[in-house]
């Protein structure tokens, strides 16, 4: 949907093969500092999730990203809460294409801690 400003770069490539990350990670690079030279978003449409969080300080600058890292303390002060997206994951290991982290059901003590009152 290029025609309302959206975008997007859909890299044909095998998941499978060892070297694609390094690329995509290097191709990444180039794309958002040549969108972001135009004073372009690098999200468009979707959340800056964690393929994106290196960039978000980049993007945003570093007053609206100390302000998003104040909000992320204050709300989620333990850090469980999407740990490494948004702020706080530029030194977090990359999974590669395809993989996910499992989501994980809150135990009785992380409700305890939080709070909750579930």
């Amino acid at each position: 949907h290029v025609g309302d400003g959206n975008f997007h770069i859909i890299p044909l490539v095998d998941p499978k093969d060892p070297t694609v990350p390094k690329t995509i990670d290097e191709l990444s690079h180039k794309v958002y500092d040549l969108v972001l030279s135009y004073e372009g978003s690098i999200t468009g449409e979707h959340n800056d999730g964690l393929i994106r969080t290196p960039y978000v300080e980049k993007m945003f600058g570093r007053e609206m990203y100390a302000l998003f890292v104040e909000v992320k303390k204050i709300f989620d002060p333990l850090n469980i809460f999407n740990p490494g997206k948004k702020v706080g994951g530029g030194n977090m290991p990359r999974r590669g294409l395809g993989q996910r982290n499992k989501a994980s059901k809150p135990t009785m003590r992380l409700l305890l801690i939080l709070n909750l009152g579930w």
